[in-house]
């Protein structure tokens, strides 16, 4: 017989990578990110609040975006999270990339990088990527579209960066 937490940790399981993506391009920090899903899933797996089957994605990576932007207010002693500019200010410096993709993805501003990392690499709903970062769906489409066309943008970028080196 399964106890509750190795239920729970079956219902988060599927979930993991993507929510190790969103916590590595939050906090452009590998070793951070394996920090804080490990805090994430330890307050996942013992919380009283624990959400119905359906809603398990959504909320876990909720988790996981509160705790890392938890981290990143302590490590850069931010009283208020409520400016988008202080936010990018936290997480301009970009990560090395694998890719030219994740190159260009972490180039991103913040509020790109995150909506982006949310639909492209967690395949999150607008209506699941709403309730993780709290804002209208509406808010998450326009921020999307921006977000993508900037990616495109970026990966332009990086290409004629990279025929020029050749």
């Amino acid at each position: 017989m399964q106890t509750l937490q190795q239920q729970r940790y079956q219902l988060l399981q599927p979930h993991l990578r993507g929510a190790q993506l969103l916590a590595q391009q939050l906090l452009q920090c590998q070793s951070s990110a394996e920090d804080c899903l490990h805090d994430a899933l330890i307050s996942a797996i013992t919380t009283t609040g624990f959400p119905e089957t359906a809603k398990v994605k959504a909320w876990f990576l909720q988790v996981v975006r509160f705790r890392s932007l938890d981290l990143l207010r302590q490590r850069k002693k931010l009283t208020t999270l409520d400016s988008i500019s202080t936010l990018e200010e936290v997480v301009s410096t970009p990560l090395p990339a694998e890719s030219n993709a994740l190159q260009a993805l972490s180039l991103l501003p913040f509020a790109q990088r995150d909506v982006l990392v949310l639909r492209e690499l967690n395949d999150c709903s607008y209506a699941e990527i709403a309730t993780i970062m709290q804002i209208p769906q509406g808010t998450v489409m326009s921020r999307l579209a921006r977000a993508r066309e900037a990616l495109r943008l970026q990966l332009q970028q990086l290409e004629r960066g990279d025929k020029a080196n050749d």
